[in-house]
Formats: C-alpha cells, structure tokens, sequence
C-alpha cells in the first residue's frame, strides 16, 4: 500500500530544495560502482557559459544523521543558506538516501573518503562542512583526513570520535544486533 504521506512529504521536500536553487546529481566515486546522490546548486553544470562562469560562493556541505537522507534532514537550512549566498550541497551518505555501493563497508572513514570523492570531482574547492549527530562524526573524519577540503566544521548532536564501542551500543538498542 502507498503511503501518501510520505510521497506528498517527499515530493514537497524535493520542491522546496528545487525552489531554493538545487537540484539532484549522482556521481560516482570509485571503480566498485559506489554513487553519491546529493543536492547541489543548479548551476553546476549549467548549459550557457555566462552561467558557468557565474561567481562561485562559498560551499556548505550539510551532512545528515544515521538513519536519515540528506534533503529530508536539511529541507528547512537549505533555503535559508542558499538566499544568502552560499553554493550549498547536500549528500546522502552511502547506504542512506539515493547513494549506493555494492561494497560491505559501513564505515565513517568509508563515508567520509566517498563524500571527498564526491566533492572532488563536482569541483568543489574548501568548504565549510556541517553534520548532524553522524554526520558530525564523517564531517570531522572527513576533515582530519582532507584538511585541503575542509575550512571549518559545525557539528551538533555529536561528538568527536564515533568507536566501535558506540556502534555497538546503538545497534544493540536498535535491536539490529546482540
């Protein structure tokens, strides 16, 4: 059965991210066949040259919890950040949202090496990343790991280092593990 809610959710999402001057791009990242879906500002691979030489503005990168999408997560920041200027871009973490991959690896370095990729080959130069609870903990891996990516780093509901201890701990209160 279809659950209207979440497809008039979804599609209002979506609208309000379109009516903020983003729109939806996949980009893969490695030979394995991992793709990073995100929202990115509409410019990016505008048609018309005066477009692409447009002045570029500083990126944001907002990065979501577990267990969430990036667009979902950010719907209401996105609007607000793009009206003052900034070329801002929203990621689905792998194995979240639309991105993919068909290799095992669960990890926040995975996580954090794939966004780098992401970011890389869309041309993204230093930007200030944002994350969420662990989205937090793959915004400062992601800077320890690509200092040359990374100006500075918000992170709210997180902490520094997310150990397998914490993992754990949560897939066990999640009921996904023993």
């Amino acid at each position: 059965m279809v659950n209207w809610i979440q497809v008039l959710r979804k599609h209002l999402v979506a609208r309000l991210a379109t009516n903020a001057g983003l729109r939806q791009h996949a980009v893969a990242v490695d030979d394995a066949g991992t793709v990073i879906n995100l929202w990115l500002p509409d410019n990016d691979d505008a048609p018309d040259r005066k477009q692409k030489q447009r002045k570029k503005h500083q990126p944001v990168v907002l990065v979501h919890g577990f267990a969430g999408d990036g667009i979902m997560t950010w719907v209401l920041q996105v609007s607000a950040l793009a009206n003052r200027g900034y070329d801002v871009y929203v990621p689905d973490l792998v194995h979240f949202g639309g991105s993919t991959s068909p290799l095992p690896d669960r990890s926040v370095a995975f996580q954090a090496r794939c966004l780098a990729a992401a970011l890389r080959k869309l041309g993204v130069g230093t930007a200030d990343v944002v994350g969420w609870s662990y989205g937090g903990f793959v915004a400062f891996e992601l800077a320890a790991v690509h200092p040359d990516q990374v100006r500075s780093v918000v992170a709210s509901g997180s902490t520094v280092k997310y150990t397998s201890a914490m993992r754990d701990d949560l897939l066990r209160r999640l009921g996904w593990a023993q």
